[in-house]
């Protein structure tokens, strides 16, 4: 509160007063006497004297009697802005404010208070503290006492009471509050009254026990989890779940504290392990899992998988280690390489046997043409030893290969052909050009296609070209969207189409067609600018009947 600046001290209004009348009192008549010598005249003006004496003080009590009244009124106003500034500012706060007289009768709430007790100004103001069920109960809804009143404390140990929590309000439907409640003093240790702030905390509780929650969700997970878990801090462990202190044969947890992660990273991996940690520092992206091995505390070495997160622990970053003991995987893996690898030795030397069988069985039947004087059974030999030797050729490749799941159709298609060639040397004008893109199939798509391309070149050979024909014969092979074209682009030649069609009935027309129906694919004889073209086009994706490969998926 202001004070005016008039205000006079009445002590030294006394004293002043005091010296200035008994100057006058002392003074005066000496100051007559030089002035006057008849005595009527002194005695006349003593009189005057006496009264102004009387005149001036009772001016002088006016004056002061005036100021002092004015000095209490304007500290009166003064006060008065005061409390009204109060009460705004008490019904502004964010908090509640309740001032309870000491016979328990409300003086005043705000409207925060109102609001967070649900309780409205005529109940608070009409009742005593007592008479209002304020429903306050423990933080876990028990009732409580009439003494345990934050109002009934303070009266009762005129002590103030702080942050001292309930919970108020209907079961689902309640909040949280905290009261501190102080004792306003008077005159020693009289109580004026109690003045209580009461806060709302329920978002600050609910939050709490959600982290409360989660945190014990987490740990219970930790815990129970699979796999090792291991945080570790400036490089030192500060964590380890039961499976993380098993997989570094720990007694407990508290062995494995303070541990520093370098010391337990294989020194092979070390230096692998500190560069993924600088990148890991300056924020780079990371790939996981990452696999490293370790030394565990009795200095046994075991492989692990890990996956770290970054996080943050009391200002600083820390990092969660998940790993997994992968020995019994790689073991397996181990085992399953040694397996694999038998099995492609054993199919390799698979088709290794059938390839040197169809060449002993193409072998025989060669030696059986050359004794036989029909020159029509022996062409009929003689195509059967190249249908058998381009299927042989397929064979060779698979055990020549690492890759058992795939032939090379662009590598077989140039030997396959020259190899066809070799049987018509008398028709030597044919140019055979090569346009080959490198398409990868299953033996029995393989196996097809070789047997197409081997009646096709072979009907050219035989039905087509005469000795005096000049010709050029393009193979190709190419493959758009999945579905792979085998071609046969015939230039220079008169009427192919028609020979073709002339010998369409013979075995080796009806073997190309079998072929492409069993691809699930189609052949086309057409013309073209160029001359003409033999086509197969099929699907690379689908699967063929009676293979062990569409067994498989089904």
């Amino acid at each position: 509160m202001k004070h005016p600046l008039s205000v006079i001290n009445p002590f030294t209004t006394a004293i002043i007063y005091l010296v200035g009348a008994a100057l006058w009192i002392i003074y005066s008549d000496h100051f007559l006497e030089l002035l006057f010598k008849n005595a009527e005249l002194i005695t006349k003006y003593q009189t005057l004297k006496g009264l102004f004496f009387i005149v001036v003080s009772a001016v002088l009590f006016y004056v002061l009697g005036k100021i002092s009244e004015n000095n209490v009124l304007e500290a009166r106003k003064e006060a008065e802005k005061e409390v009204i500034n109060l009460e705004r500012l008490a019904e502004a706060s964010p908090t509640g404010i309740v001032f309870i007289e000491p016979d328990g009768s409300i003086r005043f709430t705000n409207e925060m208070a109102e609001h967070i007790l649900g309780i409205d100004s005529n109940t608070f103001l009409t009742h005593k503290y007592d008479e209002i069920d304020w429903g306050f109960r423990t933080m876990n809804g028990k009732q409580i006492t009439e003494s345990e009143r934050p109002f009934n404390r303070v009266l009762a140990t005129k002590e103030s009471v702080f942050d001292t929590k309930y919970r108020i309000g209907e079961e689902g439907n309640y909040k949280y509050v905290s009261i501190n409640a102080a004792p306003i003093f008077v005159e020693g240790d009289r109580i004026e009254g109690i003045a209580c702030t009461i806060s709302d905390i329920t978002d600050t509780i609910e939050s709490a026990n959600r982290v409360r929650e989660h945190k014990e969700r987490y740990e219970l997970l930790v815990d129970e989890s699979p796999f090792a878990v291991i945080i570790h801090q400036f490089n030192k462990i500060i964590f380890a779940n039961p499976v993380g202190v098993e997989l570094l044969e720990a007694k407990s947890e508290e062995e494995l504290l303070g541990l520093d992660v370098l010391d337990i990273i294989h020194p092979k991996d070390l230096n692998k392990t500190l560069e993924r940690e600088n990148l890991f520092v300056k924020g780079e992206k990371l790939k996981y899992p990452y696999e490293l091995e370790i030394k565990t505390v009795k200095g046994n070495y075991k492989p692990i998988e890990i996956i770290s997160i970054p996080f943050t622990s009391n200002n600083a970053m820390a990092v969660q280690v998940i790993a997994i003991d992968i020995s019994d995987r790689l073991n397996k893996e181990k085992m399953l390489q040694n397996t694999i690898g038998e099995k492609n030795a054993l199919l390799s030397e698979i088709h290794h046997r059938v390839k040197n069988n169809m060449a002993i069985i193409s072998g025989l039947m060669q030696l059986q043409a050359f004794e036989i004087e029909d020159a029509m059974l022996r062409s009929i030999l003689f195509d059967s030893v190249s249908r058998i030797k381009s299927i042989a050729l397929i064979h060779e490749q698979m055990y020549r290969s690492h890759n058992l799941n795939g032939i090379k159709l662009d590598r077989n298609l140039k030997q396959m052909v020259e190899d066809i060639s070799g049987h018509y040397p008398d028709k030597t004008n044919l140019k055979i050009c090569y346009d080959l893109e490198p398409i990868v199939l299953n033996i029995n798509q393989a196996v097809s296609c070789a047997l197409f391309i081997n009646e096709a070149v072979a009907n050219l050979y035989k039905y087509v070209l005469e000795e005096k024909d000049d010709a050029t014969c393009v193979v190709g092979c190419k493959k758009n969207e999945g579905i792979v074209r085998l071609s046969l682009q015939i230039i220079g030649t008169e009427s192919v189409e028609e020979k073709l069609e002339m010998h369409s009935q013979k075995l080796s027309i009806q073997l190309m067609g079998l072929m492409a129906n069993q691809l699930y694919g189609e052949m086309n004889l057409t013309k073209n600018n160029a001359g003409v073209l033999i086509e197969l086009s099929f699907d690379k994706e689908r699967k063929l009947k009676g293979s062990a490969e569409s067994r498989h998926v089904s």
